[in-house]
């Protein structure tokens, strides 16, 4: 490794967290992997994100490789944060259903029949960007309405992108907190 950058690189380990240890290892395991993985490759559009190789950063900083995940390309949304949102989109409305016990898939989720029970619903999140976008897109695909709140310092180039999948943009005056706070306070209010 080059002498002067390895001076400048403290590795910081990640201890575990023995209070949260089994609640993580319970809602990320690799059965909740797995079936999240099997709903995803049902719509339409889906890739896996490659892999990119940075053959040499490895060789600055004297590991053996470094690969980065590229999720631009992720069904076309340039956003990274996709995945987990429709995923719980997805969970929401099996529960919604009576059916979360059951792996249901993509074409009987968006289904005129499904539709029809469960009526057009109103999603509703907080985000800086990514996750907003993503669940816009979810619940779009998945024929139902969005809300997203973004705090005043949002960049309209990220707004015009959650709005591009039909969502309705609220924008919070002060930070990411405050919109938090207001969307909880307006789910209540709304039930």
């Amino acid at each position: 490794m080059n002498s002067s950058l390895s001076s400048k690189i403290k590795w910081i380990g990640s201890p575990c967290n023995n209070d949260n240890f089994d609640l993580c290892r319970q809602l990320f395991s690799p059965e909740v992997a797995r079936k999240a993985r099997c709903f995803h490759r049902q719509i339409p559009g889906f890739n896996m994100s490659p892999l990119l190789a940075l053959p040499n950063l490895s060789q600055m900083l004297g590991v053996s490789g470094i690969w980065v995940k590229d999720e631009s390309l992720r069904l076309q949304l340039n956003s990274f944060k996709v995945l987990g949102g429709s995923y719980a989109v997805y969970k929401y409305l099996k529960k919604r259903l009576g059916r979360d016990k059951e792996d249901l898939s993509y074409a009987e989720l968006t289904s005129q029949e499904v539709m029809q029970k469960l009526g057009r619903l109103t999603f509703a999140t907080a985000t800086d960007g990514n996750h907003g976008r993503g669940i816009a897109w979810a619940a779009q695909k998945m024929g139902h309405d969005c809300v997203v709140y973004v705090h005043a310092e949002t960049s309209k180039p990220r707004i015009e992108a959650i709005r591009s999948y039909g969502a309705t943009v609220k924008i919070i005056q002060g930070n990411y907190d405050d919109a938090v706070r207001q969307i909880a306070l307006d789910a209540e209010k709304n039930g």
